[in-house]
């Protein structure tokens, strides 16, 4: 992948906000401000505008990706099968987004990627295996992909992403979508990195938060999905409520410009579904006592703040 580091030293990196120590929400959790509000900013440079409320972190990103995985939604398929809610993934992929379902005894449903890239599984092929594990009693309930694919050195087209976002609304799959490598691919030539979550807002703002309908204008092949209401479908504004975008700030550890930039921070949706699955995640690192702290948040909220020439050659 061609990287998007400006040349010569590292940029010296904007001055952080000292560590506010936990500040307590209403529902009792402690909220890391300078995270949070640090991430607010960089996925809202990216499209997505994040209210702290939305934001979890934990010192690892396969740590906080093995707490979400817990928190969504673990129990028997149907007909009472034990599969615990099944994971499926991009074939080939990062052999640690496996190594987590693994961990929690979840059933893997790999699935072939499309010719034209790597990290998303190719759509038909995705819905044929949901189809057939849930024929056989299974249950999938995640799907993991990855906008920007470390493996392949590929970016997944806004059409094709398109598709695969309307095969997953279409059977009900909570998106967990790896946007670690999305700022190390610029090609002019090449495809636009779009997130999810970003897909999915938009198509739910033309269709509206009740219908839950998607209508893909790009994809050739005219997919359709729809589904029905969830725990936050009348939630203003809501939008979709089936996506959580994941950032590993360790996903390169050759750039990490100081000890603690190794954590992971999700961005869940603002609905109910993603509040539900906001303060299960929480519990779960609270359970394992993963908790940021000192100068983890500070390294953290350092790299996702950005220092101002790295915001200008992102922007150039």
């Amino acid at each position: 992948m061609q990287q998007t580091r400006p040349e010569g030293p590292t940029p010296a990196a904007v001055p952080a906000p000292e560590p506010r120590g936990a500040r307590e929400t209403g529902n009792g959790h402690a909220e890391y401000g300078a995270v949070a509000e640090a991430a607010c900013g960089y996925w809202g440079r990216r499209g997505l505008p994040t209210e702290p409320g939305q934001v979890v972190a934990a010192p690892t990103a396969p740590l906080l990706l093995l707490a979400l995985l817990a928190a969504a939604e673990p129990g028997t398929g149907p007909g009472g099968s034990e599969d615990g809610g099944g994971v499926v993934l991009p074939r080939p992929g990062p052999a640690w987004h496996a190594d987590q379902a693994r961990l929690l005894g979840r059933p893997l449903h790999p699935v072939p990627v499309p010719a034209e890239c790597g990290g998303v599984p190719d759509p038909f092929a995705l819905l044929e295996t949901v189809g057939r594990a849930r024929a056989a009693g299974g249950d999938p309930r995640v799907l993991l992909l990855s906008v920007a694919d470390g493996l392949t050195g590929t970016a997944a087209p806004p059409e094709l992403l398109h598709e695969v976002c309307e095969a997953a609304v279409q059977e009900d799959l909570l998106i967990i979508s790896d946007e670690s490598w999305r700022d190390t691919s610029h090609d002019p030539h090449d495809t636009v990195i779009v997130s999810p979550a970003e897909i999915l807002h938009r198509a739910a703002r033309h269709t509206g938060t009740h219908a839950h309908t998607v209508h893909s204008a790009h994809a050739p092949h005219g997919v359709r999905g729809a589904y029905g209401p969830s725990p936050g479908a009348a939630d203003e504004g809501s939008g979709h409520d089936c996506v959580v975008v994941l950032v590993d700030l360790g996903a390169d550890p050759e750039y990490a410009f100081r000890p603690g930039t190794a954590m992971g921070v999700a961005r869940l949706p603002a609905t109910g579904r993603g509040r539900e699955l906001r303060e299960r995640t929480r519990a779960v690192l609270k359970a394992l006592r993963a908790h940021p702290r000192g100068r983890e948040v500070t390294a953290a909220a350092e790299a996702l703040g950005e220092a101002e020439p790295l915001r200008e050659h992102r922007a150039a």
